[in-house]
């Protein structure tokens, strides 16, 4: 009796895990991101990634939505190491911090800087300002300059 029901299980089991809900992702399709640029246009935020993917919205839900949505690829913003804010555009980390980890670091930025330079770079010279440091309060954030072409961290 036991092998019968064992079996009846087994064949309602397999066909649910085989067709049911596990559509995965093509691994060639995700876009890994290290670097995202916050800025301020008009009265919008703008995302730019270093995989080159561009998000812009009244809400940083929906700059997100934006870019998730116009992206060639799936765009994979757990794993961004930094953050890089235009001054001004800093009242919108308190709303990005459901996209990103909290240990992400964050810098200012007023130049315009290529992205996969600035991750290059700031591998080597991490700020030490993270995305949960600026919730807990504190103000501190590091500037990250270019000059000539090559890039400075100066921190406050």
């Amino acid at each position: 009796m036991r092998k019968w029901i064992f079996c009846i299980v087994v064949l309602a089991v397999v066909p649910v895990l085989s067709f049911g809900g596990f559509g995965g992702e093509d691994v060639g399709m995700l876009q890994p991101v290290q670097v995202v640029a916050v800025k301020i246009v008009g009265e919008e935020v703008q995302l730019l990634t270093d995989t080159g993917s561009c998000g812009i919205g009244l809400t940083a839900r929906e700059a997100v939505t934006n870019m998730k949505e116009t992206s060639p690829s799936s765009v994979f913003l757990d794993t961004a190491e930094y953050l890089l804010v235009e001054p001004g555009a800093e009242r919108w980390l308190s709303p990005l911090r459901d996209y990103f980890r909290p240990s992400c670091h964050v810098c200012f930025t007023a130049d315009a800087v290529d992205l996969e330079q600035a991750g290059k770079f700031l591998q080597l010279h991490e700020p030490k300002f993270t995305l949960s440091d600026y919730e807990a309060g504190q103000r501190t954030i590091p500037y990250l300059i270019s000059e000539k072409g090559r890039l400075k961290l100066e921190r406050p």
